[in-house]
């Protein structure tokens, strides 16, 4: 009896210890591969999934098969470094980035470039990412001092199909002789476009469907600029924040009324009078009204005087006041 229970007891161990073998060796690796797939997605973050889906391709054939051929995988934000010409590494970085992004194919991607040090851009990291254009979802330009004149016409030679958003930072005149003899502003083909984000120096430097805006971030220095672009983006406009760079007037010919039909949020950031800019907009939807006047001293008549109960009956309480209000905050620097 002693043996036979040995003999069951050194089966049983056996058997256990094949069933453990077998967890520790096929475990995950006997789950289906969009499971598997699922798995590798969830372990990611947007701040570190650049290190984490190569951590994930380098553990063994069949994971990288796997990684390799999901393409979300490949998908979150990507963070590009735009480095200078005479950088080595721009080379190695353009050939990292066109395979990268082919993995991601033929899923849409959002690209953000940022230059760490002023100089002549590594074109090839530029053209590299340019490729996969037509699933470019949001591009965004970090550079220094300026976004290049010569960066923002070769994007606007794109397929930009899917783009829907496009922050081009702050994009100044060329003053080259042969901008000037051709100063009409950059146009874009960008039919899915709905959030703009820019800072513009000089006369207009792009063109876009306006119309089709819902979101607008725009910076100028030019009044005249400014009313320009809100009456071509007034239609479908939902949040726009707009910022006088300096002390600018509106001329004559450009006082015309602008109607928003669908704001719900205006920010504004002046150096100069206020009045006159609000004497031409209505707003009849808008609840959220932010100010920001860079003036040492200001008076609330000017702004009264704007008749805002009509313009814009949505802002129940005007900024004639200090006093809070949820729908109206007004800052003065």
């Amino acid at each position: 009896m002693a043996v036979s229970t040995d003999l069951e007891g050194t089966e049983r161990t056996k058997n256990w210890s094949d069933i453990a073998q077998f967890i520790q060796e096929a475990g995950i690796y006997g789950l289906a591969v969009e499971l598997l797939a699922l798995i590798f997605e969830l372990t990611m973050t947007d701040e570190t999934h650049v290190a984490d889906v190569h951590r994930v391709s380098q553990v063994c054939t069949q994971w990288r098969r796997i990684a390799h051929g999901t393409p979300r995988l490949w998908i979150r934000p990507l963070r590009v470094n735009l480095y200078s010409a005479s950088n080595a590494k721009g080379d190695n970085a353009a050939v990292c980035l066109r395979a990268w992004l082919a993995r991601s194919a033929p899923l849409c991607v959002r690209v953000s470039f940022k230059q760490a040090l002023p100089g002549t851009i590594h074109r090839g990291v530029m053209e590299a990412a340019l490729a996969a254009a037509p699933r470019l979802r949001a591009v965004q330009l970090q550079t220094m001092p300026t976004t290049p004149a010569w960066l923002v016409k070769r994007l606007a030679q794109c397929a930009l199909d899917s783009l829907e958003e496009l922050d081009l930072g702050m994009v100044a005149a060329d003053l080259t002789a042969e901008a000037e003899a051709d100063a009409e502003p950059t146009p874009f083909a960008v039919p899915a476009l709905r959030t703009l984000h820019m800072i513009n120096l000089g006369t207009l430097q792009i063109s876009v469907p306006w119309p089709q805006l819902t979101e607008l971030t725009f910076e100028c220095d030019s009044l005249d600029i400014i009313f320009e672009v809100l009456r071509q983006g007034a239609p479908h406009l939902v949040t726009a924040s707009i910022a006088v760079l300096g002390e600018s007037e509106l001329s004559p010919e450009h006082c015309v009324p602008v109607h928003f039909g669908h704001l719900r949020t205006l920010s504004l950031r002046f150096r100069a009078d206020l009045s006159p800019f609000l004497d031409h907009l209505t707003a009849p939807l808008l609840t959220t009204l932010r100010l920001t006047l860079h003036l040492a001293h200001w008076d609330c008549e000017p702004l009264a005087a704007c008749s805002p109960p009509a313009s814009c009956p949505g802002c129940t309480t005007w900024p004639c006041t200090t006093e809070p209000c949820p729908a109206v905050t007004f800052w003065q620097t």
